[in-house]
């Protein structure tokens, strides 16, 4: 009976069943599975099944008192820990004799590479599949619906929010579009895809040229992607009527610092930015961007800014 007990563990964790692990003729069947490697693994699980004793009684004149019980746990825990693993390991071994199905990345062969992606990561990569051969068939529709359903289930991952865009931009359900993109292009933003978030932004533009985003710190965001990829029209666009759209909002002082700079450094109007100084004076005198903009244009000043060292561009 203890030979054919690891065969009874096995079938117990396969078949989850106390009666069907305690058939001896099934018992028998993994012994065959398994062949004479199972042996060794009697063998092993022996070894294993005296170390705990062996290593508390090694031990026990090291450690007195209220210590030994903890210890001995631990150490029975361990031990048996380590032939779970082993029981498992001879499954894995045997996954195919036993009909178990392997996790992908689970099994390993010469040609090809592990399988790394997550359950996920599958699933929306089977989602992408299916929503291209849909466009492919001219089912633009279906797509649709399969791109709109996942991107439902699943509000903040990216993946789904950036294949619905999609779908949506091949259709003329604009208006769906824009209020898809005013959740979507703040979720870029959030996960540092700026670059990808302005480009979202500017489809939804052609659609719709008085499109604008709803939050101070997002447009504000999206202008400095604009400016810094050295599209300086661009950039001011995005932050023209900022200051009545965001008034009163703390980031309208650095709106002003962008577009001086942008009027300044990338499309060479000292003068117009220069305005933009004595509004950013007028209106926000006490705001570090004063500073900031006098500095940069203190070549263009009546005189030098007094005292205080320059402050920094970026």
């Amino acid at each position: 009976m203890s030979f054919l007990l690891p065969a009874t563990m096995i079938l117990l964790v396969q078949t989850g069943s106390l009666f069907a692990s305690l058939n001896p003729a099934a018992a028998w069947g993994v012994v065959r599975i398994i062949g004479w490697p199972y042996g060794l693994l009697c063998f092993f699980l022996f070894l294993l099944s005296q170390g705990a004793a062996i290593a508390l009684a090694l031990l026990m004149p090291l450690f007195k008192g209220w210590l030994l019980l903890p210890l001995g746990n631990w150490l029975f825990i361990y031990f048996g820990w380590v032939m779970c693993s082993l029981l498992g390991y001879a499954m894995y071994q045997n996954h195919e004799a036993f009909g178990i199905d392997l996790l992908p990345g689970g099994g390993l062969d010469d040609d090809a590479p592990p399988d790394r992606r997550t359950p996920r990561q599958i699933a929306q990569e089977a989602t992408d599949a299916l929503v291209a051969q849909q466009i492919t068939d001219g089912d633009l529709a279906g797509a649709l619906g399969t791109a709109y359903e996942d991107q439902r289930m699943h509000g903040d991952e990216l993946p789904a929010q950036r294949r619905y865009h999609r779908v949506l931009a091949l259709t003329d359900k604009t208006d769906t579009l824009l209020l898809h993109a005013q959740r979507f292009i703040p979720l870029l933003l959030n996960a540092g895809q700026t670059t990808e978030a302005l480009k979202a932004f500017l489809t939804c533009r052609e659609r719709d040229a008085q499109f604008v985003i709803t939050d101070a710190g997002h447009t504000l965001a999206l202008a400095n992607t604009a400016w810094n990829g050295g599209d300086a029209r661009q950039a001011i666009a995005l932050l023209g009527g900022f200051d009545r759209r965001f008034k009163g909002h703390a980031l309208v002082p650095k709106a002003y610092e962008l577009v001086a700079r942008v009027l300044l450094q990338g499309m060479n109007r000292p003068d117009m930015a220069l305005k933009v100084l004595a509004t950013l004076q007028a209106r926000h005198a006490d705001s570090p961007s004063v500073a900031e903009v006098q500095w940069l244009l203190r070549a263009h000043l009546p005189q030098p800014a007094a005292g205080g060292e320059a402050p920094s561009t970026p």
